[in-house]
């Protein structure tokens, strides 16, 4: 039998020359998300499978290569591509049918034990078709040459373009609801669009945890981008005050938490149609109600941009307080802690 252990070796050289753009695994991966869809991947119809080469690449977490080897170029592909086990082509498309449930995975399958008589199959699985597509010719490329051509696959970009469609169709149904008015959802809109044809923005931004900076990243990129387009100065000027709404819109800079925030207010107030009233139902003093909006703040994270604090959550919300014996809310406590604390000495009862 044909050492298939040779064509690993030369498929594993191959893809350490480019070690500073991949991550090379074998048989199995550190990816809790790549082995539960391979959990039924096994060649031999049930159990984990277990592909010779996973290969993620660090600029493109959506796009893995998959590769299987056999030492025997007899054993390249059957005619029906279904003898998983048997063949290399066969094997590495039965992985990558599984890993496509989640990734755009290029299914490689590797036969012969020289370089020079290497038979080479290439097959591209876009996630959430049915079925692979043959490309590229009978040699390994450079991983810069599967990127580009994945990128560019005409199927790659009709599935780019549908999700880009929902996206921009969802982003402003939920910027209505936050009562941007139409011309600010366009601008927003279409600065998201140019953003994310810069490279170094769509590296970028998914680390960007604040939605201010994220904010200012976007109108940055966009200004980058015009000046690049050559755009005359008189009119650039006029584009950055028209992008510039985005930093100044409180909607889209505020943190999550920052979406609910209970401030306590004893004294008669108007307030806009955003702020829901919480009338307290028992005897509460100062000390008491400051005890409460701090313990009610403590549940911010649960609202965001997509989640706001409207009145019906309010009314399902629970929040933990220290009880007496009887398991009533021990609000004598309430005001004996808030009275330790500094300051608590300018509180008027």
């Amino acid at each position: 039998m044909v050492n298939e252990r040779k064509t690993e070796d030369i498929v594993r050289e191959h893809f350490k020359g480019y070690a500073d753009d991949v991550t090379i695994e074998e048989q199995r991966s550190e990816s809790a998300r790549i082995q539960k869809l391979l959990a039924a991947a096994s060649k031999q119809g049930q159990g984990q499978g277990q592909p010779d080469f996973i290969i993620s690449v660090k600029n493109h977490p959506d796009f893995l290569i998959v590769v299987e080897c056999k030492g025997d170029p007899q054993r390249h592909e059957s005619p029906d591509r279904t003898r998983y086990a048997g063949f290399a082509v066969d094997g590495a498309l039965l992985y990558a049918s599984h890993l496509a449930n989640g990734y755009d995975v290029l299914a490689i399958g590797v036969s012969g034990t020289r370089p020079q008589n290497l038979r080479v199959s290439h097959h591209l699985h876009l996630k959430g078709e049915f079925s692979p597509r043959a490309m590229f010719g009978g040699k390994l490329l450079p991983v810069s040459d599967y990127t580009r051509a994945w990128l560019n696959d005409p199927g790659k970009v009709q599935q780019d373009y549908d999700s880009l469609l929902t996206f921009t169709q969802e982003l402003n149904k939920r910027l209505h609801g936050d009562k941007i008015v139409e011309s600010d959802r366009a601008l927003l809109i279409s600065s998201v669009l140019i953003a994310l044809e810069r490279d170094s923005f769509r590296k970028a931004y998914t680390s960007e945890t604040a939605p201010g900076n994220l904010a200012k990243m976007i109108t940055d990129t966009v200004s980058a981008q015009l000046k690049e387009a050559n755009i005359p100065d008189d009119r650039l000027s006029i584009l950055d005050q028209k992008f510039g709404f985005i930093k100044a819109e409180t909607v889209l800079t505020s943190k999550p938490g920052e979406l609910m925030d209970i401030a306590y207010q004893k004294l008669p107030f108007s307030a806009s149609d955003h702020v829901e009233k919480l009338t307290p139902r028992f005897s509460m003093n100062d000390y008491v109600a400051l005890f409460l909006a701090t313990i009610i703040n403590m549940e911010q994270y649960r609202y965001n941009y997509g989640r706001k604090c409207s009145q019906s959550r309010l009314r399902e919300a629970e929040i933990k307080l220290p009880a007496t014996s009887k398991g009533d809310p021990d609000f004598a406590y309430m005001e004996r802690y808030i009275r330790t604390l500094p300051y608590s000495s300018n509180l008027q009862p």
